[in-house]
């Protein structure tokens, strides 16, 4: 870290490092290292000659100069999983931000993320003169001898952008075990389909839907969302509303089973509303001392009431959330929930302040409770944490949400409007890619496709090429896929859509350039020496773009299923469509190596794609021999000297010739054919 000087401040009291150990007549602040590949891991140990009352401590990287004059780019993962990231420009003002932060600067740059999350918040606050790990120890006493163990970190300026996140996600995978379900969920979910009015019969409703539209391709969740408690939305009441659900949810549960789908619910668990039953009978379990987190005025509209973090210190607390997740469990048969709202237990957003529990820190008691649900539900349960911390909930949770929500129910002039969430969450996805399938499940939120609004005005109007823009980007995730419609209510084309990103198949796109400015428009999803280049257009107006191409490659359009040619360059997207994508497959031609002469000694039939949905059999394998599903086609590459002994006399189609071989397109027959 040369180019970087290291300092650490305790309160207002600086110190330089200068070697591994700094003393005072207060304190010794030792700092070991683990030197990997990447970077250098940090471990700061804080020990006490005298008993003191610590505010803060900050680590502080000074770079002496070194941003200033030329563009400084910065990567913004901002506070929770529900904030928008970006890629900024860094300057005076101070941009703060958590877990993993990143600058480039021409040739400089600089990374670092933290490595650990069991005791206390941390922050990040970034400018061009420095980046600063600030640690918040909210003002408690600590007795001398005692010794803190800080947050570690890693932070490189060898490494940066996309290989720096895959990096960094790699070895907190290996440092915490991490494991992950195999199968990618995808379903119905009701909240920017039916937001607070939902009952049995429209539950229902869209569960028969489900199934006859998309149960063939694996979709079988049913997840509802806020409004199915006995309460308000932070009621702390997590039993089923007799009103909206009179057979209960254990009955619905049942009927869902029989249809062969799951029930998953949402819960808020940490947080209580002031106008429940719950708090009128249990007051002392809120820790109204943090002052509220925020007030709700709209469910339903004309209603008012604070909000406050549940005080998760108190064990009577911790029982009924975990008996609140045993119900749920054992009696409605849910083994997927959405636990949502956690970060309020952290962090106050209305007064700015952390949130102080009387005896632990804020991130070692919501470690405990979240550690406490999921002893509760079992390792077979699937978690997905929604408006949550995200270092601090790795290792607990199987998925966690990346973006805001795809749809804000609209009041007054605050909304940002449809367009604008759905390049914002775009970003969030591609930029965040790298945690999926490492350290959690990346979730996308709702995909919707309509393009007319409902009975709530949440802005969402999409036209056609926008449906396919966020169907697109749903499937890049790799993520969750739940559909948020009233299905029924969609024409065939957008439903077809949908059915197009089914199933997900669990790998996520990247950005080609992590650092581009002011927005990502061009990403690649690789698998088994393939891809899919996704092109996107996010101006009003239509334009032209080019995917970036080194070899010789067939390619096919995801979306339109057409072989579009072989290409030995950079393959032109003419007049895009305002606020459109293009995803192409890209094959490398078998018959070429890397340099582009003709290959030989493998003269077989080679597997290009199947058409059968949007990932075009990327993750796939087939022989020239297996059936095909009927309404989809396969291509293969077949050399001329090809012996076809064993095979039948009809290959298919020939849709393309060159001097080594051609491709063939196999069509699926229908089951009467």
């Amino acid at each position: 870290m040369a180019a970087f000087r290291m300092s650490i401040v305790i309160d207002d009291d600086e110190h330089e490092f200068s070697d591994s150990e700094i003393s005072t007549e207060k304190f010794v602040v030792s700092m070991t290292r683990k030197c990997l590949d990447f970077g250098c891991e940090y471990f700061p140990v804080i020990s006490l000659k005298k008993s003191c009352r610590i505010v803060r401590i900050e680590v502080r990287f000074l770079f002496d100069g070194l941003y200033c004059g030329e563009r400084v780019l910065f990567y913004n993962n901002a506070n929770t999983t529900n904030d928008w990231v970006n890629i900024k420009e860094l300057g005076e003002e101070s941009i703060s931000s958590k877990d993993i932060a990143m600058i480039k600067c021409g040739e400089e740059t600089f990374a670092v993320a933290m490595t650990s999350a069991e005791k206390f918040y941390t922050t990040f606050e970034t400018d061009k003169s420095k980046l600063v790990i600030h640690y918040e120890l909210e003002g408690k006493t600590v007795k001398a001898g005692n010794e803190l163990a800080l947050e570690s970190f890693i932070a490189s300026d060898d490494v940066c952008g996309g290989e720096f996140f895959d990096k960094y996600c790699t070895y907190m995978a290996e440092k915490y075990s991490v494991k992950l379900p195999g199968k990618i969920d995808s379903g119905w979910s009701s909240w920017s389909c039916y937001y607070h009015d939902i009952n049995e019969e429209n539950i229902s409703l869209q569960s028969e839907n489900l199934k006859s539209e998309y149960g063939d391709r694996g979709a079988d969740l049913i997840q509802i969302d806020d409004s199915w408690q006995n309460g308000k939305s932070f009621c702390a009441d997590w039993t089923g509303s007799t009103e909206n659900f009179p057979h209960g949810m254990a009955a619905l549960s049942e009927k869902l089973k029989s249809r062969n789908q799951r029930l998953g619910l949402w819960l808020a668990p940490t947080l209580i509303g002031d106008s429940s039953k719950f708090y009128a009978e249990h007051p002392d379990y809120a820790l109204t001392e943090a002052k509220r987190c925020f007030n709700v005025t709209t469910q339903p509209i004309g209603t008012e009431y604070s909000v406050y973090t549940l005080d998760l210190e108190n064990k009577e607390v911790i029982r009924h959330i975990k008996n609140s997740f045993k119900n749920a469990v054992e009696k409605y048969g849910s083994r997927y929930f959405k636990i949502d709202f956690t970060y309020h237990s952290l962090f106050n957003a209305e007064h700015g302040t952390h949130i102080k529990y009387k005896k632990g820190y804020s991130i070692e008691v919501y470690k405990n409770v979240t550690r406490e649900i999921r002893k509760t539900v079992g390792d077979d349960t699937f978690l997905l944490a929604c408006t949550a911390p995200i270092t601090e909930s790795i290792g607990v949770f199987d998925a966690i949400r990346t973006t805001p929500d795809v749809t804000w129910e609209k009041y007054g002039d605050s909304h940002p409007g449809y367009r604008s969430i759905i390049e914002g969450n775009a970003q969030n996805i591609l930029l965040r890619s790298y945690y999926h399938g490492k350290l959690f499940i990346c979730d996308p939120d709702a995909l919707l496709v309509r393009g007319v609004m409902g009975e709530v005005d949440d802005d969402f109007h999409a036209t056609i090429d926008e449906a396919r823009l966020i169907a697109s980007i749903v499937a890049l995730s790799g993520g969750t896929i739940l559909i948020n419609e009233e299905i029924e209510k969609l024409d065939e084309e957008r439903r077809a859509i949908i059915k197009n990103v089914l199933p997900p198949i669990g790998i996520a796109a990247h950005p080609e350039d992590f650092f581009e400015y002011p927005r990502c428009t061009k990403a690649s999803l690789k698998c088994n020496g393939k891809r899919i280049a996704a092109v996107f257009n996010w101006e009003d107006s239509p334009c032209d773009k080019f995917i970036s191409n080194r070899e010789s490659v067939f390619a096919f359009d995801c979306w339109t299923k057409e072989f579009l040619g072989e290409f030995k360059g950079d393959i032109p997207v003419e007049n895009m469509s305002p606020h459109s994508v293009r995803c192409i497959l890209l094959v490398r031609n078998p018959s070429k190596t890397r340099a582009g002469m003709p290959m030989r000694g493998k003269e077989r039939p080679l597997f290009l794609c199947d058409d059968t949905n949007f990932y075009m059999g990327i993750n796939e394998s087939f022989d020239i021999r297996d059936s095909v599903a009927p309404g989809s086609n396969r291509y293969f590459y077949i050399p001329h000297d090809f012996m076809t002994f064993g095979l039948p006399k009809a290959i298919g189609k020939r849709v393309y010739r060159n001097n080594i071989g051609a491709i063939y397109k196999i069509e699926g027959k229908k089951e009467n054919e």
